[in-house]
């Protein structure tokens, strides 16, 4: 009774002296560092409770000095729920520091994501790296080469695919090697197509061995390098071997190749004075061929180590197995055009027609005049194909004569060299049309190999992973964007928006993109929260005030959404809302506080 006695009397003296200065207006108390709820000095108080809801963990009315005032604690200080914002309010965050995820969103911590634009949890750079994260792009932070698109982490930094940094990167199909790298992989590697593999052989994506790899390959039982064995062209001379088929020569000796008289070689062994003749053991050497002795010779006879024609070759009679008189037969040289002959050999452009010697042309399948091949090739001829003689380029189809051979090209209208098709694809700039053949879906111009290697257009129907698609029949590419679980390059590739680690994720209310039901980013349709005032809606429920505007599909501002707006004074209080601020309120006039009465601070009073 004297407690309420004693603060009668305090109201009594507190009015009197408000009368007294002449002043009605209550100002704001400066004691305890907080803002004062009433008149000079503040409400009368004892003690806190006087001042009504007593104050939390983050502050609130306190008494001081026997005037109830604000007194909160500062922004940041940790409370149960997070930290204090200032307001005597405890919430999640103020600042993104607050969060591990270093994400603050209206007064919570965000869970880190890799689309929140931040780096954050164990992403080595902004929205990439780590072990969630889809990798980095070139100049990106790493720690090691999985954080990287390349592969390649250096001193910290995501670095571009080279062919020489160990990685399978870029667009190699297999470790620093195929065609992007001009160097072809060895067989066992992956390939696309032919052009990646040294082989030039490309099946179901790994490079085969061939017999021009030049390599010794197991699988083709070869017994030396590109020879011997079931497969391959027999060894020559002086190379290993295990049974005769596998040596030119047909002979096999302690594992080696050894020398014939048939074998295309000049053998030492044999004392051959020419290839395949002359010495002890072959038979003797046509003329001009290189000689040591008569004997060497099938005319008998060796004049400075050439074998040159005997002397009935020159008495001017038919004589001895000359076809004509003083040419052809084995001894003499070969007779003239329009002489007679039995055999090519007998003439000197090597065409026997009807027993008489024909003049050389470019079709008569011998190489004579000055061919570099059997019809093509020289001044006379059209060029050679690829594996045909040549002295020079403009003898050869493709233009390139290496060591003597025309080697396959781009342009030599054949289908060789790795090539798809005659060409096309693989190790050429130019993709194969439709129809054509191919090694792999590299080599066509419509970016599909079918199963029977035939070139086709891909299609986003066809129930295959082609022409640029992330997955099957989906992607940037196409019309249908891939579902959740499918392969992904970019967002772009999947209906969700969110790719990560190359693999399309199903819609969430936390990934920060607007997908799955959603009306507006993470809010709206199934997610459990509203959305914000002025986004788009469809129904009431999308909104956080729970009324969507009919006509324009957005949220409407309102007394229930609980932010300051449409004339409120505080959240969801005062100004239009039926509910008025309580005390410590924001205010501008009397009527926004259930108080009735709105302090020149702007807070709500007792």
């Amino acid at each position: 009774m004297r407690r309420w006695l004693f603060m009668g009397l305090l109201l009594l003296w507190g009015g009197a002296s408000a009368a007294c200065d002449g002043d009605p207006s209550p100002t704001p108390s400066t004691g305890g560092g907080g803002s004062a709820e009433g008149g000079s000095g503040g409400a009368a108080c004892l003690v806190d409770d006087d001042c009504g809801k007593p104050p939390g963990e983050c502050g609130g009315k306190r008494c001081t000095a026997g005037a109830c005032v604000l007194d909160y604690v500062a922004m940041g200080e940790p409370c149960a729920e997070g930290v204090c914002n200032g307001e005597g309010h405890c919430v999640g965050c103020v600042l993104d520091q607050h969060c591990t995820s270093l994400h603050c969103d209206q007064g919570r911590c965000l869970d880190a994501t890799c689309t929140d634009g931040i780096l954050n949890a164990d992403e080595t750079d902004v929205d990439c790296g780590g072990p969630t994260c889809n990798p980095c792009p070139d100049g990106g932070g790493c720690g090691e080469g999985t954080d990287c698109a390349s592969g390649v982490c250096t001193a910290g930094t995501c670095v571009a695919a080279t062919c020489a940094d160990g990685v399978k990167n870029g667009t190699e199909t297999d470790v620093d090697c195929g065609l992007a790298c001009g160097a072809g992989c060895d067989a066992g590697a992956g390939c696309k197509s032919a052009g990646d593999c040294t082989s030039q052989v490309c099946l179901m994506g790994v490079c085969q061995e061939t017999c021009t790899d030049g390599v010794q390959s197991p699988g083709l039982f070869e017994t030396d390098v590109d020879c011997g064995g079931p497969t391959c062209a027999p060894c020559a001379t002086g190379l290993s071997c295990f049974i005769k088929r596998d040596c030119a020569s047909d002979l096999c000796q302690a594992g080696t190749c050894a020398p014939t008289c048939t074998d295309g070689e000049l053998s030492p062994t044999l004392m051959e004075t020419d290839v395949d003749c002359g010495g002890p053991t072959c038979g003797g050497c046509a003329l001009g061929k290189a000689c040591g002795a008569d004997i060497d010779c099938l005319s008998d006879q060796c004049t400075a180590n050439v074998c040159a024609p005997p002397a009935s070759c020159s008495n001017n009679t038919l004589d001895g197995n000359e076809s004509d008189v003083d040419c052809g037969g084995q001894a003499c040289v070969p007779c003239a055009v329009g002489l007679l002959c039995n055999a090519g050999s007998d003439c000197d452009s090597g065409v026997c027609t009807g027993g008489t010697c024909a003049a050389p042309t470019c079709i008569d399948g011998v190489q004579n005049q000055d061919e570099t091949g059997t019809d093509c090739g020289g001044l006379t001829c059209n060029p050679c194909g690829p594996g045909q003689g040549c002295n020079v380029p403009t003898d050869c189809v493709g233009g390139a004569c290496v060591a003597n051979v025309c080697i396959p090209t781009c342009s030599d209208g054949v289908k060789n060299g790795g090539e798809g098709d005659i060409d096309c694809g693989a190790v050429c700039p130019a993709t194969c049309a439709d129809g054509s053949s191919c090694t792999g879906d590299p080599d066509c111009a419509g970016g599909y190999c079918d199963p029977q290697l035939v070139c086709q257009q891909a299609t986003c129907t066809d129930g295959i992973k082609n022409g640029g698609e992330s997955d099957i029949d989906c992607g940037t590419v196409c019309p249908q964007a891939c579902a959740p679980g499918d392969g992904c390059g970019v967002a772009g590739d999947c209906d969700s928006k969110v790719c990560l680690q190359s693999v399309c994720q199903a819609p969430s209310c936390t990934d920060y993109v607007k997908n799955g039901d959603e009306t507006s980013v993470d809010c709206g349709g199934s997610c459990p929260m509203g959305c914000f005032p002025l986004y788009p809606c469809l129904v009431d429920g999308d909104c956080l005030g729970n009324e969507c505007n009919p006509q324009t599909l957005t949220c409407e501002p309102n007394c229930f959404d609980g932010f300051t707006n449409a004339g409120e004074s505080d959240p969801d209080c005062g100004g239009p809302c039926a509910t008025k601020c309580p005390l410590g309120g924001h205010c501008l006039g009397p009527s926004d506080c259930a108080s009735n009465h709105c302090d020149p601070t702007g807070h709500c009073a007792p």
